[in-house]
């Protein structure tokens, strides 16, 4: 016997969307850390942050960023021996694709870790 699906209401200003790691260095054929089943995301997520915003819901983007001088990578350099300059702060390759590119007043959170693959959730 299965149990009934809760719902609960979405309450625009205790909700958030989180777009996460949908930058340059992980979405674009051209970049260095390219992950090829992401084309096939953007679409949704461009109409799932059309709707938020509509409703006035907050956007947060995660962007996965390292300082560059190898302090930060860590374990991740094992597999990508150039991930210090790859996700260095300030590469253009670090930003957000432009299909998805922050407005004003979108909040952009940069984080260092990575569990096991650019789009597994930190």
């Amino acid at each position: 016997m299965s149990k009934p699906l809760v719902r609960w209401p979405i309450i625009p200003r205790r909700t958030a969307v989180i777009v996460v790691d949908m930058q340059k260095v992980f979405c674009e054929p051209t970049g260095a850390l390219y992950v090829k089943s992401t084309a096939g995301i953007v679409q949704p997520i461009q109409m799932l942050l059309q709707t938020a915003r509509a409703a006035q819901v907050t956007v947060v983007y995660l962007r996965h960023i390292v300082r560059g001088d190898g302090s930060d990578t860590g374990r991740m350099r094992d597999l990508y021996p150039n991930v210090d300059q790859i996700l260095a702060r300030h590469d253009p390759d670090v930003e957000v694709i432009e299909a998805l590119a922050p407005r004003s007043g979108d909040v952009i959170v940069c984080h260092r870790h990575c569990k096991n693959d650019p789009l597994t959730p930190t």
